[in-house]
């Protein structure tokens, strides 16, 4: 990408919020997570610039927050939540080699923008290697709002990471497919069908 596709990009992700509000949603949340474009040039991994894009930390995470930033001052900051995967391997990428400086910085940053909330997605409950569980609680301390945690929760386990303070909330994606009635499955307490990853697009 030119410095110019990545100002483009900037104003693209900026139309989608404000036509995701004028379509019904209550806001949106920015992926810098997985592999998709935002974490790719998080992760020094792949971003391999050497322009004002890429090197330092702070220009690896200039694009990423140049895009909340845009996003926040279109939409409010209070309609933006940001995804995160500091040891993600999806989508072929390699855990980022400069997580715990890049992120404390990163989120500084988005403390100062009031997203309303971080969502992590949490690798370690996938049994992905390597980890840092004590730096994914760190996250919870340093992060001003709302930490939602999301991968291969239960119940149990679920309840567990907000009554130990790790979390505000849980999300739960996968079980939905194979539970389309997940919500009050949860709430009684019931055993939930298996998920089918052959039906995963």
């Amino acid at each position: 990408m030119t410095s110019d596709d990545i100002q483009q990009a900037i104003g693209e992700f900026e139309l989608a919020a404000k036509m995701a509000l004028e379509a019904g949603f209550d806001g949106v949340e920015i992926h810098a997570a997985n592999g998709y474009l935002l974490d790719q040039f998080l992760n020094p991994i792949s971003n391999l610039r050497a322009d004002e894009w890429g090197g330092s930390i702070e220009n690896l995470c200039r694009f990423p927050l140049a895009v909340i930033e845009k996003v926040a001052s279109a939409i409010s900051e209070a309609k933006v939540g940001v995804r995160i995967s500091p040891f993600g391997r999806y989508n072929g990428m390699t855990p980022n080699t400069q997580y715990k400086n890049l992120y404390d910085y990163f989120i500084q940053k988005l403390n100062r923008i009031d997203c309303q909330y971080l969502h992590i997605a949490d690798h370690p409950s996938h049994r992905s290697t390597p980890y840092n569980l004590e730096f994914l609680r760190q996250l919870k301390h340093d992060f001003k709002n709302r930490v939602i945690r999301c991968g291969g929760y239960r119940l149990d386990s679920a309840e567990s990471e907000i009554e130990i303070g790790n979390a505000d909330l849980i999300a739960f994606g996968r079980p939905f497919i194979s539970n389309e009635n997940l919500v009050k499955k949860l709430q009684n307490k019931q055993d939930l069908e298996p998920e089918d990853f052959d039906q995963y697009p």
